[in-house]
């Protein structure tokens, strides 16, 4: 088609083969496997269902991640929430500093996300990390806290002792 005008050949001399670039602004991982979605419906209908489109390059690379990397961060949550309660009612033994421990950190991930939910921020790798991050410091800073504070009051029973203590030893790490 273009070949004579010492361009690329956009269309293969059997005329069976094509290629369409397509630029697109940033639409976002579920936005752009859409897309994609509607590309092939487009193409199936006017130039036939055994029409085969392949979506290739860096961009649809990094949205196939992108929606990979979703899946494993939800995935990833439930199964910390999952393993996580139970260990953490083991290792304190006590219930109530369990359920005190599971409330912080869970309330500032969804914050977090009803946030980025509400701002129209899509969770991509940089907002992933820092979420998965941000929850191993909070359980990890919780366990220390509680355990410490568990360690203090079966010492002495006197509340404003044990928390002082308890912030005193372990609130500065």
């Amino acid at each position: 088609l273009l070949t004579g005008q010492g361009l690329p050949a956009l269309v293969s001399a059997d005329g069976r083969r094509a290629v369409v670039v397509v630029r697109v602004a940033d639409l976002g991982t579920d936005g752009a496997i859409a897309f994609v979605g509607r590309l092939r419906d487009i193409a199936a209908e006017t130039l036939g269902s055994d029409t085969e489109v392949r979506v290739v390059g860096q961009w649809w690379l990094a949205q196939l991640g992108m929606a990979g990397l979703i899946e494993d961060l939800v995935s990833s949550f439930t199964w910390a929430f999952l393993l996580i309660t139970p260990l953490i009612l083991i290792g304190l033994r006590h219930g109530g500093l369990a359920l005190a421990a599971l409330l912080p950190n869970l309330m500032p991930l969804v914050v977090a996300m009803g946030f980025m939910a509400w701002a129209g921020i899509s969770v991509r790798i940089g907002t992933a990390m820092v979420l998965a991050i941000a929850l191993g410091i909070a359980v990890d800073d919780s366990l220390h806290m509680l355990t410490r504070y568990r360690h203090e009051s079966l010492r002495r029973g006197q509340t404003d002792h044990v928390l002082a203590r308890t912030l005193r030893h372990t609130g500065p790490a």
